[in-house]
């Protein structure tokens, strides 16, 4: 994964990239993907949250 994100950001200005974890996933993998993008030259990480429509039920 890291050569491949290291690939991917290479030639980009701005080095963002954005993580999205599933319910079932454990916020420590979430740590380990977003330290393996930091290492591969990503600047920022986001991270993504469910949308969340109010007033419905």
């Amino acid at each position: 994964m890291h050569d491949r994100l290291q690939g991917i950001f290479a030639g980009r200005m701005e080095r963002v990239a954005f993580v999205r974890g599933d319910d079932d996933i454990d916020f420590e993998d979430v740590a380990k993907v977003i330290d393996i993008a930091n290492k591969s030259g990503v600047d920022k990480v986001g991270l993504l949250t469910k949308d969340r429509e109010v007033g419905t039920e």
